[in-house]
């Protein structure tokens, strides 16, 4: 039994896809143990035949770190789930400029014994960098996890809906004529912006009036849930939507919301480009918003729940996590 020491820094989506909930599978045959942290002076403490972290360290000593933990025989994994270089117009950019991530996660890459990621593209990215030991496990769920388990909640709106953090207002501007013509010529239309949060609570006012189209349209708020819950976000819209504007970072993210969407049996608008590759019935790819709304709302309720269930075999045929487990 090996003994695992991974490194779960917040409560974000990210942690929990791409680390604790996939370890979670492997507990039955190692012995793992979550950090916030491990500071260099805090190595010796830490006894583990494995290390594994998400994009890199953020302690000034990173290298130091992982040296010192490759010096003990420890086996290092990082795990990146996104492109390093951020576009100037990512809220984070000027943060990852001024703290030199981008080159500490390229560091973390190049040391690591092994890197694992989410797609075929990124690996690509990944082995230009000289780091031949990739493996690439695609973001995957629990179709048993309760708030995976489709419920959906009817409505006599048609129900749009957006789930997105504060990083996609350029995503979502993608989609403000599809909302400002879908609610002039549809009385019913009824955008569901998801996860409002009072530390951000500018931007999703500005998500709300794109979603409004412009200010008139009807927008219902859910405020933001944590991690284990927010599944249960998609039970309350029709349809669900994954804009994003493109650039090489986009290009290189994952296709979560289509699993997530597919899971809870809602078919999902997506932009015509990767990482929305993957073709199924319920999966609507477009370059133009306003067609692609015109489209959708022509559907019936029943139309699209019948899709919806086709999208959802489909994920459960290719994105079960049970069927994606980490090997170590």
């Amino acid at each position: 039994m090996s003994k695992i020491a991974y490194i779960n820094s917040s409560s974000s989506g990210v942690d929990y896809h791409r680390l604790s909930n996939p370890l979670s599978y492997l507990a039955d045959d190692h012995e793992i143990t979550a950090y916030n942290s491990i500071p260099l002076d805090k190595v010796d403490d830490v006894e583990a035949d494995v290390l594994i972290y998400s994009r890199c360290m953020y302690e000034p000593e990173q290298m130091d770190i992982i040296q010192k933990f490759k010096a003990r025989g420890t086996r290092v994994i990082v795990d990146i789930d996104d492109y390093w270089g951020l576009p100037q117009k990512h809220p984070a950019y000027l943060d990852y400029k001024q703290h030199g991530i981008p080159k500490k996660i390229v560091q973390s890459i190049k040391w690591a014994d092994m890197v694992w990621t989410t797609h075929s593209k990124l690996a690509q990215e990944i082995d230009k960098l000289g780091q031949k030991r990739v493996r690439v496990y695609p973001n995957a769920l629990d179709p048993t996890d309760e708030q995976w388990v489709p419920k959906h909640l009817e409505s006599d709106r048609f129900r749009i809906g957006f789930v997105g953090g504060v990083t996609h207002e350029h995503d979502l501007y993608e989609t403000a004529t599809g909302w400002k013509v879908a609610h002039a010529e549809n009385e019913y239309l009824q955008g569901v912006l998801c996860g409002v949060n009072d530390d951000a609570l500018e931007m999703y006012q500005r998500y709300h009036y794109i979603m409004s189209g412009g200010g008139g349209g009807d927008v219902r708020a859910i405020a933001q849930m944590d991690v284990h819950n927010y599944g249960l976000m998609y039970d309350r819209m029709d349809v669900s939507i994954a804009p994003l504007y493109n650039n090489k970072f986009n290009t290189l993210k994952s296709n979560l919301k289509i699993v997530e969407s597919g899971m809870k049996g809602t078919p999902i608008i997506t932009s015509w480009m990767h990482p929305y590759s993957d073709d199924a019935p319920g999966i609507y790819k477009t370059d133009n918003w306003r067609k692609a709304f015109a489209k959708i709302l022509r559907k019936s309720k029943r139309q699209l729940q019948d899709e919806g269930e086709q999208l959802r075999e489909y994920v459960l045929e290719n994105y079960d996590i049970r069927n994606h487990q980490r090997e170590i």
